[in-house]
């Protein structure tokens, strides 16, 4: 887990986000971004999970 939060700080870094947020700002966004993407998945997952008749 220690190893994914220094990715995910390494990330904001080295990708610029620090430089246009700020270091707590880049860091929610990197937070945000998988949950954004479950979001994104759900109306798949629902219709693969639906029984067919």
């Amino acid at each position: 887990m220690f190893f994914l939060v220094g990715g995910g700080i390494g990330s904001a870094v080295v990708g610029g986000l620090s430089d246009v947020l700020s270091m707590a700002e880049a860091l929610g966004l990197l937070a945000a971004l998988p949950l954004l993407g479950l979001i994104a998945l759900v109306p798949n997952l629902r219709a693969a999970a639906a029984p067919v008749d």
